[in-house]
């Protein structure tokens, strides 16, 4: 699990414990990790103590558009 892990359950509103929500979440967030480095052309270590916050709050976007099954929205909004 990245070490965002925690907060971005925060941010979804997601205060429950379950493995599989859990794991669900964990592969959403590979995947938004992976389709901001695509998009940006670089390589991007993500990270709960990263200086740039407002890409941190993008990847939690990416996220949440992602949760909601609505990714093709992401990159239109």
């Amino acid at each position: 699990m990245p070490d965002y892990f925690d907060a971005v359950k925060n941010y979804l509103d997601i205060t429950y414990r379950d493995t599989e929500t859990d794991e669900k979440l964990s592969g959403i967030c590979t995947r938004a990790e992976a389709y901001l480095s695509k998009r940006s052309g670089n390589t991007i270590e993500f990270s709960i103590d990263m200086d740039d916050k407002n890409l941190l709050q993008l990847l939690f976007d990416c996220i949440r558009y992602i949760w909601s099954g609505s990714l093709d929205e992401f990159a239109v909004n």
